[in-house]
Order: structure tokens, then C-alpha cells, then sequence
């Protein structure tokens, strides 16, 4: 929900830009990266307690910002937008009242509906879904195209040998687009 707020906020407000979700939370602008989510639950056997999201925008950032070693993989939207040939400062506060709007509004559609709802926007805004991935879990690294993901949110591998593997938490990393 989180990503696809994210994405849907940022082309409201910069229809010039083109925001991608890589499975399963992370933004980028041009292939790289503008934007990480991390979450966490804090549950107990029959109930949810508490949903924590923690959303990380690069809004007006220059390249030099950025330490030498993520300089070719990090972007910011001011950066973006300077490659999209407007030079423009980001308002932040109006980027964040947006998030929250988007947030807000899929977060009551995923309560009256589940993820079904969610789905086809995620799988709109994927640069995962189509392309080769390498996906390093706590377990193994899983190589094949990523075809899917589930009403879950797991994401669907179909490796070489034909089988799907099922992924339910692994560091994403692109291969090649198709």
C-alpha cells in the first residue's frame, strides 16, 4: 500500500516523472533509487497492536550529496526532475500531505477489500514483474524472471528449470529489463 501511494502521489504532483516500484518496497526514478519503505507489525497471536511504516524520500538531494559509493545507483525527485529539464526545489511538505492522501485512501480501500484492489496499481508501477532478478534470501539466491506476485504480496521467480519459487522476503537486484 505504502509504494503505491508513494508512486501514485509523486506522478500527481510530477506527471513528468515516471516512479517504479522494485518488489517490494523500494521507488526508482530512471533505475535508481529515490525512495526505501520499511515496515513492522507489532502483533499478538489474535490481533494486530500496531503498524509502523518508515518511508525514505530523496526530495532535494544533488548528486554530490549523496556519498561516492551510491552516487550511480541514488537519485533524488529534485534530481529527477532536473533530468526531466526542470529545475525545481521540491516542496516537501506538500510531497508529504500528498503521501499521506494516497495513504490514507488505499488504506481504507485495503480494509474493505484486501489487496485485490491494491494489486493492479502495484503491478502498473513494478519494474520487478517481467524482468530478470536475483533474489538473496536468508536461505538461498534465487535466479529466474519475476512473473508475479500473489494476493499476498509474495513475489512469483519462474527460474530456469521452469519451477516458481515463492518469495516472501529477499533483496531484490534487476538483472536485465525485458
Amino acid at each position: 500500500i505504502a509504494a503505491v501511494a508513494v508512486v501514485n502521489a509523486v506522478k500527481s504532483l510530477y506527471p513528468q516523472l515516471n516512479p517504479q516500484i522494485k518488489w517490494p518496497n523500494d521507488i526508482l526514478i530512471n533505475g535508481r533509487k529515490c525512495t526505501g519503505i520499511l515496515t513492522e507489525m507489532i502483533s499478538e497471536t489474535d490481533r494486530i497492536r500496531a503498524l509502523l511504516i518508515g518511508i525514505g524520500i530523496n526530495v532535494n538531494q544533488l548528486q554530490d550529496d549523496f556519498p561516492e559509493g551510491i552516487q550511480g545507483i541514488a537519485t533524488s525527485l529534485k534530481m529527477a526532475m532536473s533530468d526531466a529539464g526542470e529545475n525545481v526545489e521540491i516542496n516537501r511538505a506538500e510531497l508529504l500531505a500528498e503521501i499521506l492522501l494516497y495513504l490514507e485512501n488505499y488504506s481504507e480501500l485495503y480494509l474493505k477489500h484486501g489487496f485485490a484492489r491494491i494489486k493492479p496499481m502495484w503491478e502498473e508501477a513494478s519494474c520487478t514483474i517481467g524482468n530478470q532478478v536475483r533474489a538473496t534470501t536468508l536461505r538461498e539466491v534465487i535466479v529466474g524472471k519475476a512473473v508475479a506476485i500473489t494476493d499476498n504480496g509474495v513475489l512469483q521467480i519462474e527460474k530456469d528449470d521452469g519451477t516458481i519459487a515463492s518469495v516472501y522476503s529477499a533483496d531484490i537486484e534487476l538483472l536485465a529489463r525485458e
